[in-house]
Protein backbone atom coordinates (compact mmCIF):
# COMPACT_ATOMS: atom_id res chain seq x y z
CA UNK A 1 0.00 0.00 0.00
CA UNK A 2 1.49 3.07 -0.97
CA UNK A 3 1.77 6.55 0.91
CA UNK A 4 -0.76 8.64 -0.60
CA UNK A 5 -3.26 5.52 -0.32
CA UNK A 6 -2.79 5.94 3.74
CA UNK A 7 -3.59 9.24 3.49
CA UNK A 8 -6.87 9.07 1.70
CA UNK A 9 -7.66 6.02 4.35
CA UNK A 10 -7.28 8.30 7.19
CA UNK A 11 -10.60 9.83 8.99
CA UNK A 12 -12.16 13.55 7.43
CA UNK A 13 -13.06 16.14 9.57
CA UNK A 14 -15.96 17.83 7.70
CA UNK A 15 -17.26 21.19 9.55
CA UNK A 16 -20.78 21.84 8.32
CA UNK A 17 -21.61 25.67 8.67
CA UNK A 18 -25.05 27.26 9.33
CA UNK A 19 -26.41 28.66 6.00
CA UNK A 20 -28.27 31.30 8.23
CA UNK A 21 -26.40 32.74 11.29
CA UNK A 22 -28.88 34.16 13.54
CA UNK A 23 -32.08 33.12 12.21
CA UNK A 24 -32.79 30.39 14.86
CA UNK A 25 -32.18 32.81 17.92
CA UNK A 26 -34.05 35.13 15.77
CA UNK A 27 -37.19 33.10 15.58
CA UNK A 28 -36.74 32.12 18.86
CA UNK A 29 -36.83 35.70 20.23
CA UNK A 30 -39.94 36.07 18.08
CA UNK A 31 -41.98 33.49 19.31
CA UNK A 32 -40.70 34.75 23.19
CA UNK A 33 -42.01 37.93 22.39
CA UNK A 34 -45.53 36.86 21.14
CA UNK A 35 -45.51 34.74 24.74
CA UNK A 36 -44.75 38.06 26.15
CA UNK A 37 -47.39 39.94 24.50
CA UNK A 38 -50.30 37.24 25.03
CA UNK A 39 -48.95 35.29 28.72
CA UNK A 40 -46.48 36.04 31.50
CA UNK A 41 -44.35 38.89 30.27
CA UNK A 42 -42.35 39.13 33.05
CA UNK A 43 -41.09 36.05 32.69
CA UNK A 44 -41.03 36.14 28.46
CA UNK A 45 -40.24 39.43 27.87
CA UNK A 46 -36.70 39.51 29.09
CA UNK A 47 -36.16 35.94 27.07
CA UNK A 48 -37.34 37.24 23.60
CA UNK A 49 -34.83 40.11 24.40
CA UNK A 50 -31.68 37.79 25.04
CA UNK A 51 -32.60 35.55 21.88
CA UNK A 52 -33.11 38.55 19.95
CA UNK A 53 -29.70 39.91 20.71
CA UNK A 54 -28.32 36.65 20.57
CA UNK A 55 -29.44 36.76 16.97
CA UNK A 56 -28.81 40.10 15.78
CA UNK A 57 -25.15 39.90 16.86
CA UNK A 58 -24.81 36.63 15.32
CA UNK A 59 -26.78 37.87 12.27
CA UNK A 60 -24.58 41.32 11.72
CA UNK A 61 -21.21 39.60 12.27
CA UNK A 62 -21.88 36.92 9.88
CA UNK A 63 -23.72 39.51 7.16
CA UNK A 64 -26.69 37.39 7.18
CA UNK A 65 -29.96 39.11 6.49
CA UNK A 66 -32.63 36.47 7.48
CA UNK A 67 -31.10 36.63 10.44
CA UNK A 68 -31.02 39.92 11.10
CA UNK A 69 -34.42 40.77 10.04
CA UNK A 70 -35.87 38.00 12.45
CA UNK A 71 -33.40 39.67 15.50
CA UNK A 72 -35.01 43.09 14.20
CA UNK A 73 -38.33 41.65 14.81
CA UNK A 74 -38.46 39.97 17.53
CA UNK A 75 -37.11 42.67 19.13
CA UNK A 76 -40.06 44.77 18.47
CA UNK A 77 -42.13 42.00 19.57
CA UNK A 78 -40.13 42.50 22.81
CA UNK A 79 -40.97 46.21 23.18
CA UNK A 80 -44.49 45.22 22.24
CA UNK A 81 -44.37 42.90 25.28
CA UNK A 82 -42.63 45.44 27.52
CA UNK A 83 -45.67 48.14 26.90
CA UNK A 84 -48.78 45.40 27.50
CA UNK A 85 -46.73 44.08 30.30
CA UNK A 86 -48.55 45.87 33.59
CA UNK A 87 -45.92 44.15 35.79
CA UNK A 88 -42.83 45.25 33.88
CA UNK A 89 -44.49 48.42 33.65
CA UNK A 90 -45.06 48.32 37.39
CA UNK A 91 -41.43 47.47 38.44
CA UNK A 92 -39.56 50.07 35.71
CA UNK A 93 -41.56 52.78 37.29
CA UNK A 94 -40.69 52.30 40.97
CA UNK A 95 -37.52 51.42 39.92
CA UNK A 96 -37.27 54.96 38.61
CA UNK A 97 -39.10 56.06 41.78
CA UNK A 98 -36.15 54.71 43.47
CA UNK A 99 -33.63 56.01 41.85
CA UNK A 100 -34.62 59.72 41.95
CA UNK A 101 -35.10 59.24 46.14
CA UNK A 102 -31.38 58.36 45.93
CA UNK A 103 -30.40 60.66 44.77
CA UNK A 104 -29.55 64.18 46.47
CA UNK A 105 -32.30 66.99 45.97
CA UNK A 106 -30.80 70.55 44.79
CA UNK A 107 -32.59 72.60 47.26
CA UNK A 108 -34.52 75.70 45.46
CA UNK A 109 -32.94 78.81 46.87
CA UNK A 110 -35.24 80.15 49.70
CA UNK A 111 -36.78 83.65 50.40
CA UNK A 112 -34.63 85.43 52.47
CA UNK A 113 -37.12 86.93 55.38
CA UNK A 114 -36.05 90.30 55.79
CA UNK A 115 -34.03 91.15 59.75
CA UNK A 116 -34.33 94.45 60.52
CA UNK A 117 -30.14 95.65 60.17
CA UNK A 118 -28.88 98.68 61.45
CA UNK A 119 -29.68 101.66 59.49
CA UNK A 120 -26.70 102.31 56.92
CA UNK A 121 -27.20 104.22 53.64
CA UNK A 122 -24.80 103.85 51.34
CA UNK A 123 -21.40 106.05 51.64
CA UNK A 124 -20.83 109.57 49.97
CA UNK A 125 -24.43 110.36 49.56
CA UNK A 126 -24.12 113.85 48.90
CA UNK A 127 -27.07 115.81 50.69
CA UNK A 128 -28.41 119.07 49.29
CA UNK A 129 -28.34 122.34 52.15
CA UNK A 130 -31.52 122.30 53.74
CA UNK A 131 -32.64 118.87 52.84
CA UNK A 132 -33.26 116.86 55.85
CA UNK A 133 -33.16 112.65 55.58
CA UNK A 134 -36.37 110.73 56.22
CA UNK A 135 -35.72 109.67 60.11
CA UNK A 136 -38.01 106.02 60.73
CA UNK A 137 -39.48 107.92 63.85
CA UNK A 138 -41.55 110.13 61.46
CA UNK A 139 -43.19 107.56 59.47
CA UNK A 140 -44.55 105.36 62.62
CA UNK A 141 -46.66 101.90 62.50
CA UNK A 142 -48.13 100.09 64.96
CA UNK A 143 -46.63 96.60 65.21
CA UNK A 144 -49.54 93.53 64.59
CA UNK A 145 -48.83 90.63 66.49
CA UNK A 146 -52.18 88.67 65.93
CA UNK A 147 -53.06 86.05 63.17
CA UNK A 148 -51.69 85.63 59.66
CA UNK A 149 -54.03 85.82 56.43
CA UNK A 150 -53.59 83.38 53.27
CA UNK A 151 -51.56 85.13 51.16
CA UNK A 152 -53.70 86.64 48.22
CA UNK A 153 -51.77 85.30 44.02
CA UNK A 154 -53.48 88.08 42.61
CA UNK A 155 -50.95 88.57 39.58
CA UNK A 156 -48.94 86.42 37.68
CA UNK A 157 -45.63 87.86 39.39
CA UNK A 158 -47.33 86.85 42.43
CA UNK A 159 -48.18 83.14 41.45
CA UNK A 160 -44.46 82.65 40.25
CA UNK A 161 -43.38 83.64 43.50
CA UNK A 162 -45.74 82.33 45.54
CA UNK A 163 -43.65 79.61 47.43
CA UNK A 164 -41.21 82.73 48.47
CA UNK A 165 -44.57 84.59 49.49
CA UNK A 166 -46.02 81.86 51.02
CA UNK A 167 -42.90 81.67 53.46
CA UNK A 168 -43.34 85.26 54.02
CA UNK A 169 -46.89 84.89 55.94
CA UNK A 170 -45.41 82.09 58.24
CA UNK A 171 -43.16 84.43 59.52
CA UNK A 172 -43.91 87.73 62.02
CA UNK A 173 -44.10 91.04 60.94
CA UNK A 174 -41.46 92.90 60.36
CA UNK A 175 -42.20 95.92 58.37
CA UNK A 176 -44.69 98.60 58.44
CA UNK A 177 -45.92 96.92 61.78
CA UNK A 178 -48.36 93.97 59.75
CA UNK A 179 -46.55 93.09 56.79
CA UNK A 180 -43.70 90.35 56.32
CA UNK A 181 -40.81 91.47 53.77
CA UNK A 182 -39.33 89.11 52.16
CA UNK A 183 -36.19 89.84 49.62
CA UNK A 184 -34.38 87.58 47.08
CA UNK A 185 -31.50 87.24 44.93
CA UNK A 186 -32.09 88.79 41.21
CA UNK A 187 -28.61 88.70 39.53
CA UNK A 188 -25.66 89.40 40.54
CA UNK A 189 -25.09 92.00 43.80
CA UNK A 190 -29.06 92.50 42.64
CA UNK A 191 -32.17 91.83 45.51
CA UNK A 192 -35.49 92.30 45.00
CA UNK A 193 -38.98 91.44 47.04
CA UNK A 194 -42.18 91.55 48.35
CA UNK A 195 -44.38 92.65 51.73
CA UNK A 196 -47.16 90.50 52.68
CA UNK A 197 -49.51 92.41 54.78
CA UNK A 198 -50.27 90.01 57.22
CA UNK A 199 -54.10 90.98 58.23
CA UNK A 200 -55.18 90.62 54.54
CA UNK A 201 -52.83 88.49 52.49
CA UNK A 202 -52.52 91.46 49.97
CA UNK A 203 -49.02 91.72 48.05
CA UNK A 204 -47.01 94.94 47.74
CA UNK A 205 -43.98 94.86 45.64
CA UNK A 206 -41.22 96.48 46.32
CA UNK A 207 -40.83 99.82 43.95
CA UNK A 208 -38.30 98.23 41.94
CA UNK A 209 -34.86 96.30 42.17
CA UNK A 210 -32.01 97.25 44.14
CA UNK A 211 -28.75 96.64 42.81
CA UNK A 212 -24.99 97.87 42.60
CA UNK A 213 -24.31 99.11 45.66
CA UNK A 214 -21.14 100.96 45.96
CA UNK A 215 -17.85 98.46 46.38
CA UNK A 216 -16.61 100.27 49.15
CA UNK A 217 -19.98 99.69 52.13
CA UNK A 218 -19.13 98.16 55.44
CA UNK A 219 -19.88 94.85 56.67
CA UNK A 220 -22.93 96.15 57.81
CA UNK A 221 -24.49 97.89 55.20
CA UNK A 222 -28.10 96.24 53.89
CA UNK A 223 -29.50 97.93 50.23
CA UNK A 224 -32.75 97.54 51.85
CA UNK A 225 -34.03 98.85 55.22
CA UNK A 226 -36.69 98.50 57.41
CA UNK A 227 -38.29 98.81 60.82
CA UNK A 228 -41.20 97.13 62.22
CA UNK A 229 -42.39 99.59 64.08
CA UNK A 230 -42.36 102.43 60.69
CA UNK A 231 -43.41 102.37 57.33
CA UNK A 232 -39.95 104.04 56.30
CA UNK A 233 -37.94 102.29 53.20
CA UNK A 234 -34.40 102.90 51.59
CA UNK A 235 -32.89 100.93 49.13
CA UNK A 236 -29.98 101.64 48.07
CA UNK A 237 -28.27 101.49 45.00
CA UNK A 238 -29.19 101.95 41.34
CA UNK A 239 -33.31 101.30 41.13
CA UNK A 240 -34.04 98.37 38.08
CA UNK A 241 -30.11 98.93 37.08
CA UNK A 242 -30.60 102.47 35.99
CA UNK A 243 -27.67 104.27 35.09
CA UNK A 244 -27.10 107.76 36.84
CA UNK A 245 -29.42 106.90 39.58
CA UNK A 246 -26.82 105.55 42.18
CA UNK A 247 -27.78 106.59 46.09
CA UNK A 248 -30.64 106.28 48.69
CA UNK A 249 -33.93 105.94 47.99
CA UNK A 250 -36.68 106.91 50.31
CA UNK A 251 -40.18 105.68 50.26
CA UNK A 252 -43.26 104.83 52.74
CA UNK A 253 -45.84 102.40 52.69
CA UNK A 254 -49.29 104.06 52.33
CA UNK A 255 -52.59 102.42 52.01
CA UNK A 256 -50.60 99.58 50.42
CA UNK A 257 -48.54 101.14 47.85
CA UNK A 258 -44.75 102.66 48.29
CA UNK A 259 -44.81 106.74 48.11
CA UNK A 260 -41.49 108.18 46.98
CA UNK A 261 -40.49 110.29 49.13
CA UNK A 262 -36.47 111.65 48.63
CA UNK A 263 -33.41 110.57 46.62
CA UNK A 264 -29.97 111.02 48.13
CA UNK A 265 -27.73 110.65 45.49
CA UNK A 266 -23.92 109.48 45.09
CA UNK A 267 -21.70 111.46 42.61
Amino acid sequence: MSFAQDRHDQPQVVVVRSGHPGLIAGLLGCVLGLFGIFSIGIIFVPLAAICSLIGLLRGLGAGNGPGIGTSVLGFALTIAGFCVSPSLLLLTGLSIVASQLGQPSTPRPAAVVYQPPVTRMAPATVMQPGVQVPQFRDYPAEPYSGPSAPVILATPDEVNFRTRLREAVRQPANFAGSYSLALWGCGTSCVTGAAVNLKTGHVVWLPSSICCWPMDVDSKFQPVVAHLNSTLIVLSGLRNEKEGDQGAHFYSLEGERFGHILDVPRP
